[in-house]
């Protein structure tokens, strides 16, 4: 690649604060599903990331109609994205049921990727503005040209996933019913595993790995998406924009790994640790007990 090529990125999409941001909160997600499964985290992270994802979105979609944001950047932003939906696949998979209501709820976006991407590869990388450099390109276990065969490639992917994806709306009645027995068997499978101490450190330690997997591929991904197209502009912290969201996941980090620590160490038994620590139904205990002095008066 010429050095003297490149493009000015946009910061506010993928700046590294924005990254820093994102990383740690996968990182984070996949502490509170492991060693806080129970807690009020868990849902807040779920309901984080389905919109933190949902706004991703918007944007691409956005940028795209304007023809505002080079394709390069469009692709950048999208891998970037993906750590949202491992952070939501890493919290689900501790709660089996979740699981039919996540797939049920996926459908719309899965139609709105797929469609999405087709239209990308069969006519955004034409229309989309480019990079002075004479070719651009992203990551596929390895450096590839955005266009040539891996353009082909996708073309031919995406058309494939997205008649899938209708042929599964087209069952979505035959889906429904099947969730609904999932879900029977979920609560059955759920109160097993949580009665089963080998098999809840076997889960823990298989999620802690998934997470870091998923971790290392995103980092990996982006970083050398960048990298490769010479996008400048995205490597500080200097900026407002950049200091909220990375200080924003770093604090929701220190916030977890105190609660780990409290729950693992030797405050465990702290009662206002303990609160933060609930089984996540937001309901407070009630104070009134049969027989007790409020009873005899």
């Amino acid at each position: 690649m010429d050095e003297d090529c490149g493009l000015q990125g946009n910061g506010d999409l993928f700046g590294l604060g924005v990254r820093l941001g994102l990383y740690i909160q996968l990182l984070t997600s996949g502490m509170v599903s492991s060693l806080l499964p129970k807690s009020l985290h868990s849902s807040y992270f779920i309901n984080t990331n389905i919109s933190l994802f949902a706004s991703t979105w918007i944007i691409i979609i956005k940028e795209s109609i304007l023809r505002d944001l080079p394709a390069v950047e469009i692709n950048v932003f999208s891998v970037l994205a993906l750590t949202q939906i491992g952070a939501i696949m890493v919290l689900v998979s501790r709660h089996l049921t979740m699981i039919p209501a996540i797939s049920l709820a996926a459908i719309p976006a899965q139609i709105l990727l797929s469609a999405y991407w087709t239209w990308f590869f069969w006519r955004g990388l034409d229309v989309l503005p480019r990079s002075a450099c004479p070719d651009e390109y992203a990551f596929f276990f390895a450096r590839v040209s955005l266009y040539h065969w891996f353009r082909t490639l996708s073309k031919v992917g995406y058309i494939i996933l997205l008649v899938l994806v209708f042929y599964g709306c087209l069952t979505l009645p035959k889906q429904i019913r099947l969730i609904r027995e999932l879900q029977t068997e979920a609560q059955g499978l759920q109160q097993e595993m949580e009665g089963d101490r080998w098999f809840q450190l076997v889960h823990i330690a298989l999620q802690m790995v998934n997470t870091m997997l998923i971790l290392a591929i995103a980092v990996t991904s982006t970083e050398l998406t960048i990298k490769w197209n010479n996008i400048q502009g995205v490597y500080t912290l200097n900026s407002v924009g950049q200091l909220i969201p990375f200080i924003t996941g770093l604090g929701l980090f220190m916030n977890v790994a105190y609660l780990i620590f409290n729950k693992y160490g030797i405050f465990h038994n702290h009662p206002e640790i303990e609160e933060s620590l609930g089984d996540g139904s937001g309901t407070e205990p009630c104070p009134y007990r049969p027989g007790t002095e409020n009873d005899q008066a």
